[in-house]
């Protein structure tokens, strides 16, 4: 059996106060810009990051078969995850090796939901 994970729309960072979107100066072109962060950049930039991912061959692999198939994916299209790789990433998101700021975390709901509540593929 593998886990089809649907791929949330990119999200829009705000104060939770006033509701108007964060903003920074990009790097690249220094204007002053929305954050955003994709379904990507959140398991590349936490998720795999979780050291259980690097434990061996076969959760590096796992690591890269997830990131591959998330950056190809388009918003609102399911990826099929192994059930090993799932129950990897479920236990990163359940006790993640680092501390989220609440206040970024707190709108990441769409991204936790498509982790904690995946449909399932039978083979």
């Amino acid at each position: 059996m593998s886990k089809n994970l649907l791929v949330p729309e990119t999200i829009t960072l705000k104060n939770l106060i006033t509701e108007a979107p964060l903003l920074a100066q990009n790097a690249e072109t220094k204007e002053v810009e929305e954050i955003k962060i994709s379904f990507y950049s959140f398991l590349v930039g936490t998720l795999l990051r979780d050291p259980a991912f690097g434990t061996n061959a076969m959760t590096i692999m796992h690591a890269i078969d997830i990131k591959d198939k998330v950056k190809n994916a388009e918003p609102n299209t399911s990826v099929e995850i192994d059930d090993e790789a799932y129950e990897i990433l479920l236990g990163a998101i359940k006790k993640p090796a680092i501390n989220f700021n609440p206040e970024v975390a707190i709108q990441l709901g769409p991204f936790l939901k498509a982790i904690l509540s995946p449909g399932e593929n039978k083979k």
